[in-house]
């Protein structure tokens, strides 16, 4: 595994350490390199640099099969692909090419988004295989829309994967309060980070129409930006006694799941995003919150439905937000729904069933089914 990690968790020797020997103990090598933010000179490096540790690492044998993670890692398998003629799989996380032109950086302009595109279409052509995390971009891959792809070539749909035994269901007696302001609420959660993808503004209008409608309405916001949400909820007016808002360890928000009924996916819907899932869609799945959603992609409207539990907004403005709120208040979670949601996207969303769809993958390509 080669990985470009970021000097401040480089320097972090204990905790580089362990994961060190946590991957040596499964038979992972771990070449981390340093990543250089900024320029297009250290872009070039990464990349350059990356490449060079592959091929040092395919020099010492039993290298058969790259799988790249995203595009720029794409972009390394191609190269050693062309010098070693070793094979890789595209897993590509969403459309970056778009992502990119779509907040305005790197391919702005008609020139540079064809440019882009037409790399794109060589990181598709190169491959063995592709994996999307949604139906829809797997169905744009093998219609040709990233140029043509062979019948026979796998492209397969293996979305942001939960572990549903860390995610249990647990409520009532079997989850007790981490929080004294939680016990006895209507728990709305917004989980993760403030950033593009999400409609923060939406987000907290939904939540302060639903504490309009039910006085027991409370908002759980975990997130590493606990100022900015604090200062933007005190802006749109939610008073310090309707939220509370907590920078929580990722290996904690399991625990903290348990004790939220509905979960926010308030979320844009640009092109790019027509093969991203949110991993928290999962989580929520496996740990009985009933998603409120709008947006990202149909593919997430579709297992919401699917599921049979949660909600999706008619539409992202006020008129279908006022109307997701009265659904909201109007709504009785039930346990049994819950459990039922969790059953019906197991088999699709579960760690369990990822690592056999990659490890079919895997003995597919390498050709040795059964053994990898």
């Amino acid at each position: 595994m080669v990985s470009l990690e970021r000097a401040r968790d480089l320097a972090q020797l204990n905790r580089l350490a362990e994961v060190k020997s946590e991957l040596e103990a499964v038979g992972i090598d771990w070449i981390p390199i340093r990543y250089l933010d900024g320029s297009a000179r250290n872009i070039a490096s990464n990349l350059a640099r990356a490449l060079a540790a592959v091929l040092q690492r395919i020099k010492r044998g039993d290298v058969r099969l790259i799988h790249a993670r995203g595009y720029m890692a794409a972009s390394v398998a191609l190269a050693a692909k062309s010098i070693t003629g070793v094979p890789y799989i595209f897993d590509f996380r969403g459309y970056w090419v778009d992502e990119r032109r779509e907040s305005g950086r790197w391919f702005v302009g008609d020139r540079r988004y064809r440019a882009g595109k037409q790399w794109e279409r060589s990181l598709f052509a190169g491959c063995c295989a592709s994996v999307s995390l949604t139906e829809a971009g797997a169905e744009d891959v093998r219609t040709g829309v990233f140029g043509p792809w062979p019948s026979e070539r796998p492209s397969l749909v293996i979305p942001t994967c939960v572990d549903f035994d860390a995610f249990s269901l647990r409520r009532g007696e079997e989850a007790p309060a981490r929080h004294h302001r939680l016990a006895g609420k209507l728990v709305v959660g917004f989980i993760g980070s403030l950033n593009a993808s999400y409609r923060v503004t939406e987000s907290i209008e939904l939540f302060l129409q639903i504490s309009r409608l039910r006085d027991d309405a409370h908002l759980l916001c975990l997130t590493s930006q606990v100022e900015e949400i604090t200062t933007r909820l005190a802006h749109a007016g939610v008073g310090r006694a309707r939220f509370t808002a907590l920078n929580v360890p990722h290996t904690e928000i399991a625990d903290w799941l348990h004790q939220v009924d509905w979960g926010l996916l308030v979320l844009n819907t640009p092109y790019a995003k027509r093969a991203s899932m949110p991993t928290k869609l999962g989580e929520f799945f496996a740990s009985g919150v009933a998603p409120l959603h709008e947006g990202c992609n149909a593919d997430v409207a579709r297992w919401i439905s699917r599921s049979g539990c949660g909600h999706t907004l008619s539409t992202g403005t006020p008129a279908g937000i006022a109307a997701g709120a009265h659904y909201v208040a109007s709504t009785t979670l039930k346990i049994d729904d819950l459990r039922e949601a969790r059953r019906r996207t197991e088999a699709h969303f579960s760690l369990a069933s990822g690592i056999e769809r990659y490890h079919k993958l895997l003995s597919t390509l390498l050709g040795e089914p059964g053994s990898v």
